[in-house]
């Protein structure tokens, strides 16, 4: 279990670099109730997407586009807030993160890899 854990953290990190290093492109792929994927990058036929939410305690999804699956993800924070949950979606194609903190107006990004 550690090796797996490690192994999606690489792969978290390697993909969030790519994606903070390039240029972002719109989600096409199922989006939540009004929310819209902020950027997606290719990445050999891994995705990367990101939403964007505040530690409001209310879950923020980040979504695979159409025909990828969530291969794992994370939640970021500007510290002033704390991660609760982080898991994938019972689907398997996003990401859902939570986080709470004093201002619940504090910045969340929520990150899923998707292949």
């Amino acid at each position: 279990m550690r090796g797996k854990r490690a192994v999606s953290a690489a792969m978290l990190g390697l993909a969030l670099a790519a994606t903070i290093g390039g240029a972002a492109q719109a989600s096409t792929g199922p989006v939540p109730s009004g929310k819209a994927a902020a950027a997606v990058r290719d990445l050999s036929g891994l995705v990367t997407a990101t939403e964007s939410g505040t530690a409001n305690g209310q879950p923020t999804v980040a979504c695979c586009p159409a025909g990828k699956m969530a291969t794992g993800g994370g939640v970021q924070t500007n510290g002033k807030a704390n991660v609760v949950d982080s898991y994938p979606d019972a689907d398997g194609n996003g990401w859902i993160g939570t986080a709470v903190g004093s201002d619940p107006s504090t910045p969340v990004t929520v990150y899923v890899i998707c292949g």
